[in-house]
């Protein structure tokens, strides 16, 4: 995949994984079937019960640019699945958002795992980072504040989605009928996203 130096976004650093809450949009998502109606739904009725406006305004958009990026049979596996099962279902829905937790996960994560290094550290992410700013020099513009965000929000969705632990001890994941049921409907290149 080759990326242009605008499309590491990393407006992950908004939200973190948040299951509960994007469990409720998908819920109307499934009624509706309309992205738009389901945004109006959630700001008009902080389905996401958030205290203040500003994070309803920045917090659910975010969560449905991620949840868009699923098909709609992906939306009902996530509905119908486990809780274990929802965050490796919205972790696809993060990799698919933001190419550079997909490149994380498939170039340290996965690679970590079949190296026998059963572990992730924040130095990990910012050695990616730094990788990754020498081919996009834009990463270099972040500032120091938004760089130690993206390290740290990165481990948090990590152990959010129950890839790592609170130790930072990789968790290996075993494939359920509904993962691979959702992985099914994708390239291969996303079987690498996880521990497995």
């Amino acid at each position: 995949m080759t990326l242009s130096k605008n499309e590491y976004s990393m407006s992950f650093t908004a939200a973190s994984l948040f299951p509960a809450e994007s469990l409720a949009l998908a819920k109307v998502y499934a009624e509706t079937r309309n992205w738009e109606e389901t945004r109006q739904q959630a700001l008009q009725a902080n389905l996401i019960q958030k205290r203040s406006y500003s994070s309803i305004m920045r917090q659910v958009p975010e969560l449905i640019k991620r949840l868009k990026n699923l098909n709609d049979t992906q939306i009902e596996q996530l509905l119908s699945a486990n809780d274990h099962e929802q965050k490796h279902i919205l972790w696809l829905a993060v990799c698919k958002t933001y190419p550079f937790m997909k490149e994380f996960a498939q170039e340290i994560l996965n690679e970590h795992y079949h190296g026998f290094n059963n572990r992730i550290e924040a130095a990990d992410v910012r050695a990616f980072f730094d990788a990754k700013a020498v081919t996009f020099p834009k990463l270099q513009d972040l500032s120091v504040q938004t760089q130690k965000k993206v390290i740290s929000e990165t481990m948090t969705l990590l152990r959010q989605a129950e890839l790592i632990s609170a130790k930072n001890e990789i968790l290996p994941l075993f494939m359920t009928a509904s993962l691979e049921a959702c992985l099914s409907e994708e390239d291969d290149e996303y079987r690498r996203i996880y521990p497995c």
